[in-house]
């Protein structure tokens, strides 16, 4: 089994890819690698990996800018998180936790 994990640089996305690396093989895919605001590329990336699980741990948590930035904020957490539902739905992925 394999676990696929966006944001693996950021604080959550560190701590998931520690405890899965205990059991499992994981592919971490950088935001360099991965732009979840881009459904043709994460429908390209996803496919070219094919984990059994991917879990989502990308997000834009600057919550101060967020205010001032509010559709970069909505990008990163409304539209990417919609692209990477989509890709899983249309590549038969599980997104989310793996339940032991």
């Amino acid at each position: 089994m394999s676990f696929t994990i966006t944001g693996p640089n950021g604080l959550l996305g560190r701590e998931v890819a520690k405890v899965f690396k205990k059991e499992y093989d994981v592919i971490e895919l950088s935001h360099d690698i991965l732009d979840i605001t881009d459904l043709n590329q994460v429908r390209e990336v996803l496919s070219s990996y094919m984990p059994t699980v991917l879990v989502n741990c990308a997000a834009y948590t600057a919550v101060d800018k967020a205010e001032e930035e509010p559709e970069k904020a909505n990008l990163v957490n409304g539209l990417g998180v919609r692209n990477l539902a989509l890709a899983c739905r249309d590549l038969k992925y599980r997104l989310g936790p793996h339940k032991h």
